[in-house]
């Protein structure tokens, strides 16, 4: 009886509000990406030695420009997809459900975030770590009513036998894979998550040390020379792109001593540089002038970061223009080239990462709810995203040439083109071939079951215009006779 009760108050604190049982993860001190080492590339086997730590070198991915190309791109587009679960009948025919728990979950993990918010986490977590992972949050009864994304670098996942701190239980009921997920707070003790209470949406196959490869690893080396030439770039333009110059006294048999020497640059500085750059030079005597360094277009390197733009773009199967590479800019200028480019960035990297996340949020989250049976799916509905729609114009005309050929109805012609069908019977008249006449389905069987009845041809019975044809004729002559008179024409020059 004691417990009957106590159900009941715990379901009246779910009618009430909905209160969590389990809370939101604490992050406390954790706002910065550079608390956490591991947020760098991850020390993995197959890594083989080399002279120069590039992994080291390139340091946090976040703030290298070629991975904020690609992730700014693929976060501000999984937006675009709404969520949605996608209903089959028995029939076959799917009807979309946008207002389902499960639907509204992922549309508003919790009260602080919308998915526009936490697709572009995810997606740096996507391209950075290989994995995203959000934090279940159920209320007093059960039931999921919140996820939070936790990032990468503040959790790990653990299994028993790891030799990791805190221990995790040895128990027979406990998966020997992956039990728990750790939750690292910088000055806060790890807690321990079970595996059940964390949605891990993954880029590959977990390895030995139960994480997915990190999609920028083969391209640690191309990271490397990019960066290495943006600083080359930056300290030239550090110093106004001005080359240093070497001042010698034009005498050669004049010796200068370090006193000399040290008022002579302290003056030239003093008149170059600052406020006071670019005014006239009046020197008291003769000196040499001699520039050490490489001219402006020799220094010139886009052609040398064309190379890491194009391996990242490869790499990651990512169309060049989409990212607004210059390798893919110096390719593909035009309006129809841009648009084929950003329609295959969606088409080729958008909706495989749609895919792959739909599988895992029904294999993770649908038995969370009961309500979903075995044909209800959750889905990216991708109906209203502007670059896979078609062209307006084309649609109309297509589908105008389909309709006159009799291959479409007038309410199949409408709907194709975005408007309100009128429904049976008119609905129901097709245009028919050759004739083009509007016909009913009716009157089609009576026409295909009805001989053709036959018309005698009769000539015509019109009487010609001889007026009008006497004056045809003296056209042809006038045109007869100025063609004879432009063949002996000349151009006088």
């Amino acid at each position: 009886m004691p417990e009957f009760l106590q159900r009941i108050q715990n379901a009246m604190q779910v009618l009430r509000g909905a209160k969590a049982a389990s809370p939101p993860p604490d992050f406390a001190q954790a706002n910065s990406y550079d608390n956490f080492a591991d947020y760098r590339f991850r020390w993995s086997h197959w890594n083989p030695p080399a002279t120069v730590d590039y992994k080291r070198e390139v340091g946090n991915l976040d703030g290298h420009s070629l991975v904020a190309a690609v992730f700014n791109y693929t976060g501000t587009r999984l937006p675009e997809a709404k969520p949605v679960i996608r209903r089959t009948n028995e029939d076959g025919d799917a009807k979309i459900d946008p207002n389902h728990a499960l639907a509204q979950l992922i549309r508003r993990p919790n009260k602080h975030h919308i998915w526009a918010n936490y697709s572009q986490a995810a997606s740096i977590d996507w391209w950075i770590d290989g994995g995203v992972r959000f934090k279940k949050v159920r209320d007093v009864g059960g039931q999921l009513i919140e996820l939070w994304h936790i990032p990468h670098y503040m959790m790990r996942p653990r299994w028993p036998g790891d030799n990791g701190s805190p221990e995790v239980p040895r128990e027979t009921s406990l998966d020997p894979f992956l039990s728990h997920y750790q939750f690292d707070v910088p000055g806060k003790a790890p807690v321990l998550w079970p595996a059940s209470d964390v949605l891990h949406l993954k880029r590959g196959p977990l390895g030995e040390d139960r994480r997915t490869r990190q999609p920028f690893a083969p391209l640690v080396k191309e990271l490397y020379g990019d960066d290495k030439m943006a600083q080359f770039t930056a300290a030239i333009m550090k110093n106004m792109g001005i080359q240093v110059p070497v001042i010698s006294p034009k005498d050669k048999e004049v010796r200068v001593d370090a006193t000399k020497a040290a008022a002579m640059k302290e003056g030239w500085m003093r008149k170059t540089t600052g406020d006071r750059a670019g005014e006239p030079i009046v020197l008291s005597e003769p000196i040499d002038f001699e520039k050490v360094g490489f001219s402006p277009k020799e220094l010139d390197l886009s052609a040398l970061r064309l190379i890491p733009e194009s391996r990242v773009a490869a790499v990651l199967q990512i169309p060049a223009p989409t990212l607004g590479l210059l390798v893919g800019l110096q390719n593909g200028t035009s309006y129809a080239s841009s648009e084929q480019a950003r329609q295959q960035g969606y088409e080729e990297v958008i909706i495989p990462i749609q895919s792959v996340w739909e599988e895992e949020i029904n294999w993770q989250l649908k038995p969370e709810f009961k309500d979903l049976g075995e044909d209800d799916q959750f889905w990216f509905d991708t109906s209203n995203v502007r670059v896979l729609e078609e062209d307006k114009d084309a649609l109309v005309k297509r589908e105008a040439e389909v309709f006159r050929a009799g291959g479409t109805t007038i309410d199949q012609f409408f709907t194709a083109i975005g408007k309100k069908p009128l429904g049976a019977p008119l609905g129901d008249i097709r245009m028919v071939p050759g004739i083009a006449s509007p016909m009913s389905p009716e009157r089609l069987i009576d026409m295909a079951t009805k001989p053709p009845e036959e018309t005698p041809l009769t000539a015509p019975t019109a009487p010609v215009d001889q007026e009008a044809l006497a004056k045809l004729l003296d056209i042809e002559r006038l045109f007869e006779g100025l063609e004879r008179q432009m063949k002996d024409f000349q151009v006088q020059k």
